[in-house]
């Protein structure tokens, strides 16, 4: 009959390296929350051949990009004509709704997006529209 013996030292690499193992695949798993505010200059056309207004649809637009990202945050028409909202999340997710905000909706023209990266909000669940 064989007696087994347990190393201490083998008992203790084991465990660092587990321990090492769910760190970095932890890291790896978990995206790094940013947050960043965006104001949306142009226009848009409401209806084919009509004059060209102040971007009002765009908040919807952006409400449907966001959320299909899975960020969270808020999108509004300002008073001055333009959009704004902030979004919150992984970078690569931010950074993939402010390209689709440079070109907008088929019937917008994004003259200029102005962004920013502000402060992580604590609490939010979803992506809304003000």
């Amino acid at each position: 009959m064989t007696k087994r013996v347990r190393d201490p030292n083998l008992l203790m690499f084991s465990r660092s390296k587990l321990v090492s193992e769910i760190e970095v695949f932890y890291r790896s798993s978990t995206p790094c929350t940013e947050r960043s505010k965006a104001s949306i200059f142009g226009t848009e056309r409401t209806f084919p051949f009509s004059e060209a207004k102040p971007l009002t649809k765009s908040s919807s637009f952006t409400q449907s990009k966001a959320s299909s990202y899975g960020l969270t945050g808020f999108v509004r028409n300002a008073s001055g004509g333009q959009v704004e909202g902030e979004a919150q999340g992984d970078d690569e997710a931010i950074q993939k709704l402010l390209k689709v905000l440079e070109s907008g909706p088929p019937a917008a023209t994004v003259t200029k997006v102005e962004k920013s990266e502000i402060d992580v909000k604590e609490g939010e669940s979803s992506y809304t529209t003000k």
